[in-house]
């Protein structure tokens, strides 16, 4: 992608994340881009310098995302916002099983409402989430 490209595109994400959440969009920090097909928590955690289990208490204490299983999920309230989206990786086992493992990937948008959100503190930004919400997630396996 040409960096003229790049950067429109990141003014764009930063003007709709600033939009939504109400908020100048000076306060929405752009610094940091990655590729546009998502990046792990534990990455955005290593950029931030936190642990990945810090991160993951402080983005479950703003009501975020909760832990099913093994596996960190956001609230319904975020699936559906462009902050992130389900990979789906197949582990072919030498039994011949196949598993399906899920990971969630934050876009560009997600990274930056962390920041934001991480910035601002959760007080400041006021989450409200029941705990019986769950995410919806469709799956394509074309």
């Amino acid at each position: 992608m040409p960096v003229k490209e790049l950067r429109e595109h990141v003014k764009k994400v930063q003007q709709e994340l600033a939009d939504e959440l109400h908020c100048p969009v000076e306060k929405i920090p752009v610094k940091d881009v990655f590729d546009r097909t998502g990046i792990a928590t534990r990455q955005i955690a290593v950029m931030l310098g936190l642990t990945s289990q810090e991160l993951h208490k402080q983005l479950n204490d703003a009501g975020v995302i909760f832990r099913q299983g093994n596996m960190w999920c956001p609230y319904a309230q975020y699936v559906n916002k462009g902050y992130g989206l389900y990979r789906h990786n197949c582990i072919n086992r030498s039994s011949g099983e196949v598993q399906l493992d899920l990971h969630w990937r934050w876009t560009m948008k997600g990274y930056l409402f962390i920041k934001y959100l991480l910035a601002s503190g959760k007080q400041q930004h006021n989450i409200k989430v029941k705990n019986t919400e769950m995410q919806q997630m469709e799956f394509n396996f074309n």
